[in-house]
């Protein structure tokens, strides 16, 4: 039975190589067991904390497309000012 250190590793390996993973490659990995079911979130987690990001597969195929997956600028630099 593979242990969740040897699961975790398997993630973080294939995460490294594109800076992210799907949710779909992670339940491709972990075995149907209960006691994996029930350690998701620290695998999450753990993953988050290596800097992999975790994408739904729809994120994947726009990005795959061209089309830029961009989150909104926070930046007081980017922000518009209205004169009224």
């Amino acid at each position: 039975m593979i242990t969740y250190n040897e699961c975790l590793k398997k993630l973080v390996e294939l995460g490294k190589e594109s800076g992210y993973i799907t949710f779909k490659q992670i339940n491709e990995i972990l075995p149907p067991s209960p006691f994996f079911l029930d350690k998701v979130d620290d695998i999450i987690f753990d993953l988050s904390q290596d800097g992999i990001e975790i994408i739904d597969e729809t994120e994947k195929r726009i990005t795959k497309s061209g089309a830029a997956i961009r989150k909104p600028s926070t930046s007081k630099k980017f922000k518009s000012k209205r004169y009224y």
